[in-house]
């Protein structure tokens, strides 16, 4: 378990420095630094939920990784509600895509 929390925090580490780019922020802010982190765990949850399940890679170029950067920003601005409304139709195709690749996982989108 620690071993598996050591890598949680080693991708939210790497995911912070992504985010900090896409936000445009330079400066080095202990706090803002642990505000995001809240942010990009909060948002990597939600983005599980939808998920059902389905492992998440955050990795480049993903549409996992592109709704999280979205979500923290709307997140540090307080406009949630923004981020939902806003990305709803991106929402739902990811929700659709991740129900869709269970289903092949579990052979019941297989075409037998």
């Amino acid at each position: 378990m620690a071993d598996e929390n050591t890598l949680e925090n080693n991708i939210d580490y790497e995911l912070l420095t992504v985010v900090r780019r896409h936000l445009a922020y330079t400066w080095w802010d202990e706090d803002l630094d642990n505000r995001l982190l809240d942010y990009i765990r909060d948002g990597k949850a939600y983005l599980a939920r939808l998920a059902h399940g389905q492992t998440l890679t955050w990795a480049e170029g993903t549409s996992e990784r592109r709704m999280l950067k979205e979500y923290v920003f709307y997140a540090n601005a307080k406009q949630l509600s923004q981020f939902t409304e806003l990305y709803f139709s991106d929402l739902t195709s990811f929700q659709l895509d991740k129900a869709v690749e269970e289903a092949i996982a579990v052979g019941d989108g297989d075409g037998e």
